[in-house]
């Protein structure tokens, strides 16, 4: 248990660093991972908070002016309305630059796509 409670101040640490109106877009985006993963496990990784399960899921990068939420298996998300960006072979990301601009619903639904997309690729089935 020592372990993650010291995983958890470590993005609690991260957080507070962050200024207005980064800060409060981070930390609902935290929450939104959070609700829609319970069972995923969160670590600062890459100097930014990251969470997996059965593997990368997304993880969350302040900037100056934007937050960008990325996920690492982005190009296999359902986004109909083509709100998530990036032209790599996996990962897609959708920055924000106010808090009005989170997108919840979606992040649920691509949040909850992500992690079965995982445990599918963990169990061989594609």
């Amino acid at each position: 248990m020592k372990a993650k409670s010291q995983k958890l101040l470590g993005v609690d640490l991260y957080l507070s660093k962050l200024q207005p109106p980064i800060q409060e877009i981070a930390v609902t985006l935290r929450a939104i991972v959070t609700e829609a993963a319970p069972k995923a496990e969160e670590t600062i990784k890459w100097n930014m908070p990251v969470y997996m399960s059965d593997g990368l899921l997304c993880s969350i990068m302040a900037a100056k002016g934007h937050v960008s939420c990325i996920f690492y298996n982005g190009k296999d998300l359902s986004d109909p309305k083509e709100l998530l960006s990036g032209n790599g072979k996996k990962m897609k990301f959708i920055q924000f630059r106010e808090l009005k601009d989170v997108k919840e619903d979606d992040l649920r639904r691509w949040i909850k796509q992500a992690v079965k997309i995982n445990a599918n690729e963990k169990r061989g089935n594609f």
